[in-house]
């Protein structure tokens, strides 16, 4: 996928001019208007817009102001139904008063011409890292600054008060919560009104979230799309969408959904003051991965050594290490359309049980600062603390703000402790959440993530297991500035493919090992849960090296560290 920086787009600046006088003047967006917007994504020209951020919403905004925005797909609000052309004039991608005189219906023109538009809750990415955040553009210049190596380094001295901050903000959403409750006058009412609503819709730094971006309510046009582009991709929940859109702030809005009208119920959006409207004319979905190599890149020279794994470095020599290395790593397998997964129990995703005898909250904020230094997004939650964690339900319309809600490719640290939440259990074996919908309708979800669960209960079931102490987390921490670049780089690798050979050789091992067994009570006999986790430390094993095609190599070190595993837990 191309870079998000800054390139060369013929004509681009008048052809959005162009754009702006036909959305102002009423004129029809044409198919090679809509066309020509996608190529600007396409060939990440987007630059030369302005970026819909809190900073861009401080100036002042013109009427017509077509902007820039990246974010995660939070919500899905019910479809909305708008007339089309008014008096000779189009009113997609734009909003229309309906109480004012020019709505009216006196002309006699046909006003019940209705299309149908989607409106999404598009917010900044949750759980994002610190480096990860830390790259800006100089939008409509051509100028990208990236952190130089002196900076980089006091942004490693500053790394736990960017923490203490960063969890200071994800706990807004409770702490507002807390403070309607403890409101019970009456002239604190409404200010618990428009409270409620700043929690459900996405405040500043929610769920870790980089509180200079901007969330927004963006609304698209799947059937004006259709036009320029016969298949569509329909975005869904928690897919990371590049837009291309018209910012709308029109106070008639915010007149009609003001926070102090008794008229709002509960799933209503804050006024356009509070949430952007974006009307969307171009959009395109982003691989994480893909992304956060390329924010890697940005901010480091990358040498040979750490473009491939790290696999013949420090980790060779602790077993926890590659474990959590080679989870990481891990990803689903997708068909051809890269939308689908292969299979319902996620081939190629892995979850990982880490047990200890050292201090397993101690354990946690370690792994804590190690992942937020080599994972573009990451989700560490305490589930022994007495903070709750509600997986997503939907309730009067929308979807509240939860820390299980990522984009897929994030990292999911969890505490576990002796407990187990409800609804783990499928997360951990099939990477899937049960989303709970209007009605008590459950219905599972793609979990896509590097899941690390730490917990001594053995009841924890995970696809991999694995004991760390002290001089295994040394180990990482050592390995910490090469992670990094290791990870970005081989995370970028897609499908990894079993060649015959490889299956073959699995097939024979597999049956030999039941054999031997069976004649030998000390030796283990392998399931067939243990064939599947070979079969994906060996897709582990060749993405660690760049590699799309697994080798007969690959599953002899897949099947010596699950032997090396195994050995030292019993």
């Amino acid at each position: 996928m191309p870079e998000l920086t800054p390139n060369a787009f013929s004509g681009g600046e008048g052809f959005i001019s162009r754009i702006t006088s036909k959305i102002s003047d009423g004129s029809e967006i044409s198919v090679d208007d809509l066309g020509g917007l996608q190529q600007l994504l396409s060939r990440s020209a987007s630059s030369e817009l302005p970026t819909l951020d809190k900073d861009f919403l401080k100036r002042q905004i013109d009427e017509i102001q077509i902007v820039h925005h990246v974010g995660m797909v939070q919500n899905m609000l019910d479809p909305e139904f708008y007339v089309s052309s008014l008096n000779g004039r189009s009113l997609h991608f734009r909003d229309c008063n309906p109480t004012s005189n020019s709505a009216s219906n006196d002309t006699g023109e046909d006003f019940s011409n209705l299309s149908e538009r989607q409106p999404l809750f598009v917010v900044p990415i949750p759980f994002t890292a610190g480096w990860f955040k830390e790259r800006s553009i100089v939008r409509g210049t051509s100028i990208e600054r990236t952190l130089t190596a002196e900076s980089m380094m006091a942004s490693a001295s500053r790394k736990r008060e960017r923490e203490t901050e960063q969890s200071k903000k994800s706990k807004r959403c409770s702490e507002s919560a807390k403070e309607i409750v403890r409101m019970n006058d009456s002239d604190a009412s409404k200010r618990a009104k428009s409270l409620k609503q700043s929690v459900k819709w996405w405040p500043a730094g929610c769920n870790g979230s980089d509180d200079s971006s901007s969330p927004v309510l963006a609304k698209f046009y799947y059937d004006e799309y259709m036009k320029a582009d016969n298949r569509p991709t329909t975005l869904r929940l928690n897919d990371i969408v590049e837009t291309i859109g018209v910012l709308s702030m029109n106070p008639w809005e915010a007149e009609f959904c003001t926070a102090d009208s008794d008229f709002v119920f509960d799933s209503s959006p804050p006024p356009p003051s509070q949430l952007p409207r974006l009307h969307v004319l171009a959009y395109r979905t982003i691989d994480l991965d893909t992304l956060a190599h390329e924010r890697v890149l940005n901010l480091t020279e990358m040498t040979p050594e750490m473009m491939g794994g790290t696999l013949d470095g420090g980790l060779k020599r602790s077993l926890a290490a590659q474990a959590i290395f080679l989870t990481i790593l891990s990803k689903a397998e997708r068909k051809d359309n890269l939308i689908h997964r292969l299979s319902t129990s996620a081939v190629g995703c892995a979850s990982l049980k880490v047990s200890t005898t050292v201090d397993s909250k101690e354990v946690f904020q370690r792994l804590k600062n190690i992942l937020h230094q080599s994972c573009p997004v990451v989700a560490a939650l305490d589930l022994a603390s007495k903070e709750l964690h509600p997986f997503p339900a939907k309730l009067n319309g929308i979807i509240p703000a939860t820390s299980w809600q990522l984009p897929s490719g994030s990292t999911l640290l969890i505490h576990a402790g002796d407990s187990m939440q409800d609804g783990l259990e499928e997360l951990l074996t099939s990477h899937q959440i049960v989303y709970t919908f209007e009605g008590g309708v459950q219905i599972p979800f793609e979990a896509d993530y590097s899941i690390i669960v730490i917990s001594n209960n053995k009841t924890v079931k995970c696809s991999l297991q694995v004991y760390c102490d002290e001089e295994d987390l040394s180990r990482l921490e050592e390995e910490e500035s090469r992670l990094r670049q290791a990870l970005s780089a081989c995370r970028t690798v897609g499908n990894v493919k079993l060649s015959p050979e490889v299956l073959e050789r699995a097939q024979d091992d597999f049956l030999s090992q039941r054999s031997s067994a069976r004649s030998n009570p000390k030796a283990r006999m392998p399931h067939e849960d243990d064939f599947h986790r070979w079969l994906c430390l060996t897709r582990l094993q060749a993405r660690s090296r760049r590699s799309e095609v697994a080798t007969t190599e690959d599953w002899e070190q897949a099947v010596a560290l699950d032997d090396a595993i195994w050995n030292s837990l019993n």
